[in-house]
């Protein structure tokens, strides 16, 4: 990396090209032009983070970006230990009791709800007279099971929507229902968007550099964030 960081800032000097003009073309955080020329991987979240900066760096300076690239001989462990992001302990028992409360939660009202609609529905056996009563609430009960699963239905086919607006240029991951969709680099003012049957996880390079919005509403994507990166599960609003 260093090898790298002396060609890119040799060639940078010799164009006679200032950081902050190499910033405002590429739209590179000045800080992290710095780290790719003094070769501080330390700074950049991932690998990918650190190669997309390179190629667009060095095209910028009139470089060969994949000529750059195959410079790379790190090994392995030591990729690990450089871009490692420690996890919170603290907020895996948050999130668990979190999981916890709601599972609970959500058996508690459906025994409750169970309770009731037994009430309602369920007689002691009747009489031959009362045989037509009977099958009325029969009748009614199949109904009501019908409106139900149409109910259920037309919750299920509800799409939720995640849109990301970088104000800055910023690395994210997208999960979709547990499938990787984007993994990459959002250049300052874009902006994407995914739909999901469930729900979303986002993995943010650069927590302040983006706005979050899910199904409409603006998320806190500061909360939480180590070194200003942070990993977010959205769910399916009910």
């Amino acid at each position: 990396m260093k090898e790298i960081g002396k060609i890119i800032k040799e060639r940078r000097e010799e164009k006679k090209i200032s950081l902050e003009d190499a910033h405002k073309f590429t739209k590179i955080q000045e800080k992290y032009l710095i780290a790719i020329e003094e070769g501080d991987m330390s700074a950049f979240f991932a690998e990918v983070y650190y190669r997309s900066f390179v190629r667009s760096y060095a095209k910028y300076l009139g470089l060969d970006p994949e000529e750059l690239i195959e410079r790379l001989t790190i090994k392995k462990p030591e990729r690990e230990k450089e871009f490692a992001v420690q996890e919170n302990p603290k907020d895996n028992k948050k999130d668990i009791k979190k999981l916890l409360v709601g599972v609970t939660s959500v058996i508690v009202v459906a025994l409750f709800l169970f309770f009731i609609y037994m009430q309602k529905h369920i007689s002691n056996i009747p009489s031959s007279d009362e045989i037509p009563l009977q099958n009325d609430k029969i009748n009614n009960q199949n109904e009501f099971e019908k409106e139900l699963s149409q109910e259920s239905s037309l919750v299920a086919d509800i799409k939720q929507k995640l849109d990301v607006e970088a104000k800055s240029t910023v690395w994210i991951r997208v999960d979709c229902d547990n499938v990787t969709v984007y993994e990459g680099i959002i250049t300052e003012g874009n902006r994407k968007s995914w739909e999901a049957d469930k729900s979303f996880t986002l993995k943010i390079g650069y927590v302040p550099g983006v706005k979050v919005l899910f199904n409409g509403n603006k998320v806190d994507v500061l909360t939480g964030s180590v070194r200003d990166v942070n990993t977010i599960v959205l769910k399916r609003q009910q």
